[in-house]
């Protein structure tokens, strides 16, 4: 083969080396010269760890990808590519959101109204910022910490409740066994007469049954008025002799009260006086601990419940689901998660409450929806109505949010509830049903 010249292997290792690049530029660099799309720009307080590269979803499906972050002294920008045909309205929600469990970020964005106005390219819009989940934590923690102490003092009355009640039936074990068999005898003597009764056996059975039976006792009844109506006229008659029959017994008690006879001896010995209330002393503190057991009980409530509001200006369904702990009837802790419909996670809601004013007025503070806040419930109408007042900081935006819950009992334990939002910006109404159900089953 003839030799190549040099300016042949000069302009083929030229080509070459432009060919090469351009595949570089192609697999690993950002430079995409045929992709068409726009890009505009979005500003946060803080990113969470997103880099660029890292995908930008519309409602869950992905329409572009983040170009660049920029520190700047107050926001980071994050520079957004969106994909050709697609259009951002200027009130979507745009917020930084969790691939999974294991880590990575991406750009949620959650669309506004159709009739809105678009984002135009190279347009510097703002971005909600995503919740600080070490704050929530650590708040969560100092929260459970003290639940957990709670607890512990509630697990310590119960034994100690639970020992005293054991050491009550060990000493009076043969008692408990005579009552328990004595109540069993009498239960199925009651069914045997209920039995009786429905078959028209016996005498109440055949009253209750027969009629020509039932015709006797009621001619029997009006007898005994006529009686009644004769004895009338003859205590009348008997009158004197009660009195005289009253100045006898004043006699005998002004005897008995000298401790004269074998009777008022009897009532007036200091010996059996002591004896008796020593067995009365002894009766009381048996009855206290026993009442104390059932109070011990008898508070503590545990209830789970669940409330869907539909949101009219976001035309969507808010779900929260929350558990109540209640050791008493004065004060309660609360743990729930809720989810807007346009967030892509839900949050976490940590309260604890105190009531006042025979329990018709509540306070609370703590997490709500992921950051601190504070409450008021204010119940009405034999506890059949409530009005409820939160507020919070929204930590996306750094913005006081307030909301306002009406609820209203409508049967056992389902409440309708009206409820109006964020009123400080574009207010927002509210309505839905509100379930509520005590797993230990007091109601």
């Amino acid at each position: 083969m003839p030799k190549l010249s040099r300016e042949k292997r000069v302009g083929i290792f030229f080509i070459i080396t432009i060919f090469l690049t351009i595949v570089v530029i192609f697999l690993f660099g950002k430079i995409r010269p045929f992709r068409r799309g726009y890009t505009f720009i979005t500003s946060f307080n803080h990113v969470a760890g997103l880099k660029s590269g890292d995908d930008v979803r519309l409602a869950g499906l992905k329409v572009g990808e983040v170009s660049s972050l920029e520190e700047t002294e107050e926001k980071i920008l994050v520079k957004l590519w969106i994909q050709e045909r697609t259009k951002i309205t200027r009130d979507s929600r745009i917020t930084i959101a969790q691939v999974s469990v294991m880590g990575g970020k991406y750009v949620a964005i959650s669309p506004g109204r159709t009739k809105a106005k678009p984002i135009l390219p190279e347009e510097t819009v703002r971005g909600y910022d995503p919740p600080v989940f070490e704050d929530i934590v650590s708040q969560f923690g100092e929260t459970w910490d003290e639940l957990k102490d709670v607890l512990i003092n509630l697990s310590g009355s119960i034994l100690k409740t639970s020992d005293e009640t054991r050491q009550i039936l060990q000493e009076n074990r043969e008692s408990v066994q005579k009552l328990i068999i004595s109540l069993n005898q009498i239960a199925d003597n009651l069914n045997n007469i209920v039995a009786d009764v429905e078959n028209g056996e016996g005498t109440i059975g055949k009253l209750v049954k027969e009629e020509e039976l039932y015709e006797e006792t009621l001619q029997t009844v009006k007898q005994l008025q006529e009686t009644l109506k004769d004895a009338r006229v003859t205590i009348k008659d008997i009158k004197p002799h009660l009195k005289a029959t009253m100045e006898n017994m004043e006699s005998i008690t002004d005897k008995l009260e000298k401790g004269e006879g074998t009777l008022g001896k009897l009532i007036t010995s200091d010996e059996l006086y002591e004896k008796g209330k020593s067995v009365i002393d002894s009766t009381e503190k048996i009855s206290g601990r026993a009442s104390e057991m059932m109070d011990a009980y008898g508070e503590f409530k545990a209830v789970l419940g669940y409330q869907g509001d539909y949101i009219t200006n976001e035309k969507g369904t808010r779900h929260e689901g929350f558990l109540r702990i209640e050791p008493s009837s004065s004060s309660y802790y609360l743990l729930g998660i809720s989810k807007e419909p346009w967030e892509q996670s839900a949050k976490a809601t940590v309260q604890i409450a105190r009531r006042f004013k025979d329990d018709s007025i509540t306070l609370r503070s703590g997490i709500i929806e992921a950051s601190l806040g504070a409450g008021i419930d204010y119940m009405f109408l034999n506890n059949k109505t409530a009005i409820t007042l939160e507020g919070f900081v929204d930590q996306r935006d750094e913005k006081p949010y307030c909301r306002m819950f009406l609820n209203q009992k409508i049967w056992k334990n389902y409440y309708l509830t009206l409820g109006a939002a964020d009123f400080t910006d574009d207010i927002t109404f509210t309505a839905g049903l509100r379930i509520e159900y005590d797993v230990l089953g007091a109601k």
